[in-house]
């Protein structure tokens, strides 16, 4: 069963790789990235229409309050974000004719929003404005073009892009729901949000890692690692396994393992796309099942809450840098991780998680 799930992993791993290719929507719309737009290139807006992946906004004196000026930034791309594309453009400062076509560029002036004053302001407003369930994974990129236009108004490209499938988005000023329908952006009622996010309700089961002690004997050092299952999803995780592999170039002393895992035989590392593992020392792995193959840990483990995994002790020299990787399999979904630890000479051993490694595969989605 277990190498069934790698296979269906594996494939997914490769379709995401083949999309994260593709050309932008800034490419598709304008002829470029977004970073080498430019006032002349804008002239090509002119007459093209709305879609699921591009969005025309004015933003002007007119609008009641700075809320509504906000909102009306939030609404297309959270409905983006929610769309089956998960991507979009809007750009700010171009006015709509009859059916959703671009009629003249008006450009915006920035100091009826504060948000609007750099590009650097837009984008933190955005990341700090929308929201996403479950509220840990807020995983979206965001690029943010602003181009002089005439006397102090300028036209504002926003390009977005979710790395996460599995979450709902909303707005931080309304708490709204929006979805992509066509050239719209509707809000959902309280029924409809829900009904989305029952279809996007998994348990993502990770897991932290923290220094618990570290001390020297003779010229070595001896560190224990606490390891804790968390599950930073929206459903109970339970029936959780995990494969620990250390990647490290000099030799490591394994005083003590944890309690959870895969026997490392049942998988192909390789098809992980994790770093070559012919360099290293050693890899550890860990079964955590009985005889009778029932799961230690079968309660489950309720999201935001921890279990606690087990100590990992290690002996190492002074100075040390080495990588934990993590490979989660829980009944519903498969998670991986990547840790870094480094000890520089005479200061405490650090750990640092590569976020952007970061992988949750839900099974059902990946047939």
């Amino acid at each position: 069963m277990v190498l069934n799930m790698v296979k269906i992993i594996v494939v997914s791993m490769i379709c995401a790789g083949v999309v994260s290719k593709m050309i932008t929507i800034t490419e598709r719309v304008l002829g470029k990235p977004i970073e080498s737009i430019n006032k002349n290139d804008l002239n090509i807006l002119i007459g093209q229409t709305e879609s699921l992946e591009l969005e025309f906004k004015e933003i002007d004196e007119r609008m009641r309050s700075n809320d509504d000026r906000k909102e009306k930034i939030l609404q297309p791309l959270v409905s983006f974000l929610n769309s089956s594309l998960g991507s979009g453009l809007l750009i700010l400062g171009v006015k709509e004719g009859k059916r959703d076509v671009a009629e003249n560029i008006v450009a915006v002036n920035p100091k009826i929003l504060s948000q609007l004053s750099t590009e650097g302001s837009l984008e933190m407003f955005i990341y700090d404005k929308i929201n996403s369930i479950p509220s840990e994974i807020r995983k979206f990129e965001l690029k943010v073009r602003s181009i002089h236009w005439h006397g102090d108004k300028n036209v504002y490209l926003i390009e977005i892009k979710r790395n996460d499938s599995y979450c709902v988005y909303s707005s931080g000023v309304t708490a709204r729901v929006y979805v992509r329908e066509g050239r719209k952006s509707p809000g959902l009622s309280f029924n409809h949000a829900i009904d989305l996010l029952s279809k996007k309700n998994y348990p993502r089961p990770y897991v932290d890692v923290e220094l618990l002690s570290e001390n020297k004997q003779g010229d070595k050092f001896f560190s224990a690692f606490g390891f804790s299952f968390v599950n930073k999803g929206t459903k109970p995780a339970s029936n959780i396994s995990i494969v620990y592999l250390i990647g490290s170039e000099v030799n490591l002393e394994i005083v003590q393992k944890p309690q959870y895992g895969f026997d490392i035989e049942d998988l192909d590392l390789k098809k992980f796309d994790l770093q070559s593992f012919e360099n290293y020392e050693f890899r550890v792995a860990f079964n955590h099942l009985h005889k009778n193959r029932h799961p230690i840990n079968d309660l489950p483990i309720y999201p935001s809450k921890k279990f606690s995994a087990g100590v990992f002790s290690l002996g190492y020299a002074d100075k040390i840098e080495f990588r934990i990787f993590s490979l989660i399999f829980e009944q519903n979904a498969f998670t991986k991780q990547e840790f870094q630890i480094y000890k520089e000479s005479g200061k405490k051993a650090q750990i640092v998680e590569d976020i952007k490694r970061r992988e949750f595969h839900p099974y059902m989605t990946l047939y």
